[in-house]
């Protein structure tokens, strides 16, 4: 049998039972409270299973909280390294505005934040 070399999307795709690590990350990520950042890594070789391990675990946080904003963020789609920053926070802005719309002072100050950064990268070319 033939079967593509794709990430599975949830949980029900889930043949290697990872669901129930990816529930615990999930439920570790929800409860954090600190006021300071963190990082998670994932380990693996291509085609271990990183990326289905991470869809299961987004599926996870939003069944434990609808109200989570989920930004995926692929940094090394950015071709120009000033365009970061400005993909980053177009993105959020974005994230925001759809899963809350009636949050649109926190999307738009984050959007014109963008827009600045962008701004700044075309006048550092100029000069």
């Amino acid at each position: 049998m033939i079967s593509p070399d794709l990430p599975i999307t949830n949980f029900t795709e889930d043949k290697l039972n990872r669901g129930a690590f990816a529930k615990s990350l999930a439920k570790t990520i929800s409860q954090y409270s600190f006021p300071s950042s963190f990082t998670i890594g994932l380990y693996g070789e291509w085609g271990s299973g990183k990326t289905s391990l991470v869809n299961m675990m987004l599926e996870a946080v939003e069944d434990i909280d609808n109200n989570a904003i989920i930004l995926r963020f692929n940094p090394w789609l950015c071709a120009d390294p000033k365009q970061l920053i400005t993909q980053f926070f177009k993105q959020m802005a974005t994230a925001i505005k759809l899963k809350k719309p009636k949050a649109d002072k926190a999307w738009e100050l984050i959007d014109q934040y963008a827009d600045v950064f962008d701004a700044a990268s075309i006048c550092s070319i100029i000069f």
